[in-house]
């Protein structure tokens, strides 16, 4: 009984202690359990947390293990190396390290930067034309040196002009102004001669107002008798005038004589030669008597003779012509007289040329057909006057177009205008007190086409 109670007992025991050990080993499991599932949930939520700063999938690339072995050398954190870099080159670009990606692109783009676009290069794009831009800047400013420089010298140009034109106007001011003072001069003297005039009459009235009705009536008659004088001296002059080209005159005088018609080639002889000074080149109008040559009495002009000669060989006593001009009603004969005004085998005619023609009667009067009337004269014997005044010796006058009086200067006449008026008007002045001076002295004028008429010239 005893042996049966005794191993009861260890069972009883040794079940006591398996349940206490299955206990103790199942509390041991819950708290192991327990204690993996806080560590599993720890490493999940580990494992999440890390998920927001790196994925599993990225840990093994080989930049994020750059990243890390470049934090581990600074001792620091992946992120927080990162952040520094970040922030490093947030300061370099933009000098504020708080500044994000995409706000630092949003102020690059407001210098054209656009976020596809590397910075760096558009940097060196920008360098790139800063430089160009910085090289035309100072090729511009050599360029703006040397205009600068002939802008000074203009300037000095133009100065040196305004001076030398301001001194020419003041002289001719001072002229004008000199003419001024001499025109007030002569207008007071003038009022003061008719003040003193007016003074004399107003004085005489009275005294002399019967003296002063008879010689009125005296004038009235002296008046008339002068129209009538003036009439007859106008008719006098007339019949001078129709007669001056008379044969008793030296420049009418026939100057030879046709030896021989005209042959087939319209050539003819005349008696005149080298003995007689007959040069080539002269003409000679022909005319059928002396009594022909004269002055036609409807048009005052020089009459034409009935053909025009021009010498084309001369021979001691004989030359041979040419006829430049002849009329088929009036054919040039044996005999006929010839007339050439210049030409005299003993005497030399002196002409006074003055002013510019118009020979080829184109409008445009010239100091060169001035030249060719002198040459003609030349050539033809003749000896050509240079003088401003008529001399007492002259034989003719040969006057050009008459110049035009020029009209009035208008307000603020330039320096150019004033010159140009002075020439005109001296020139106008001039023609006139040389025509006047030849009517006085009753020296014969001459145009163009009255000289070339008198001397034969066809226009060869």
């Amino acid at each position: 009984m005893a042996v049966r109670s005794d191993s009861g007992l260890g069972l009883k025991v040794a079940l006591v202690l398996f349940v206490f050990t299955t206990v103790a080993m199942l509390i041991l499991c819950i708290v192991f359990y327990r204690s993996s599932l806080k560590e599993h949930e720890a490493r999940v939520k580990a494992e999440n947390s890390l998920e927001v700063y790196i994925e599993p999938r990225e840990e093994g690339m080989d930049v994020y293990q750059r990243y890390r072995a470049s934090a581990q050398a600074q001792a620091q954190s992946v992120a927080g190396y990162l952040h520094s870099q970040l922030q490093g080159a947030m300061q370099f670009f933009e000098g504020d390290p708080t500044l994000d990606v995409e706000s630092a692109k949003a102020k690059f783009a407001s210098l054209d930067v656009q976020p596809n676009e590397v910075v760096r290069l558009e940097f060196e794009d920008a360098r790139r034309d800063l430089s160009a831009r910085q090289a035309e800047v100072e090729s511009l400013k050599v360029q703006l040196s040397s205009m600068d420089d002939e802008i000074a010298e203009l300037e000095a140009r133009l100065a040196d002009a305004d001076q030398g034109r301001q001194d020419e106007v003041d002289a001719i001011m001072a002229q004008i102004s000199g003419y001024e003072t001499q025109v007030e001069d002569y207008r007071r003297r003038l009022d003061d001669t008719v003040a003193e005039l007016n003074l004399a009459r107003e004085r005489n009235a009275n005294r002399y107002e019967g003296t002063i009705e008879e010689l009125e009536g005296e004038n009235d008659d002296l008046n008339q008798e002068l129209v009538l004088m003036k009439g007859r001296v106008d008719e006098l002059e007339n019949i001078l005038n129709n007669n001056r080209l008379r044969p008793q005159r030296p420049d009418e005088l026939v100057d030879g004589r046709v030896i021989d018609s005209a042959g087939a080639n319209d050539t003819v002889f005349i008696d005149r030669g080298r003995r007689n000074r007959i040069a080539l080149g002269m003409t000679f109008e022909v005319y059928a008597s002396p009594e022909s040559i004269g002055i036609d009495a409807v048009n005052g002009q020089l009459s034409r003779g009935k053909a025009s000669l021009q010498v084309i060989r001369v021979s001691e006593t004989t030359a041979t012509c040419k006829i430049t001009r002849f009329n088929v009603s009036q054919p040039v004969v044996r005999n006929d007289v010839i007339a050439n005004a210049v030409y005299d085998p003993e005497y030399k005619f002196k002409f006074l040329v003055h002013g510019k023609f118009d020979v080829d009667q184109n409008g445009v009067p010239s100091e060169a057909e001035a030249e060719f009337i002198r040459g003609q004269i030349l050539e033809w014997g003749g000896d050509v006057i240079i003088s401003e005044t008529l001399p007492g010796d002259l034989d003719f006058l040969v006057l050009g177009v008459e110049p035009p009086m020029p009209p009035d200067l208008p307000p603020g006449a330039t320096e150019q205008q004033i010159s140009d008026w002075l020439r005109k008007r001296e020139a106008h002045e001039n023609y006139r007190r040389l025509f006047d001076q030849a009517r006085d002295a009753q020296i014969p004028v001459l145009n163009a086409n009255r000289f070339l008429v008198l001397t034969g010239y066809s226009g060869r």
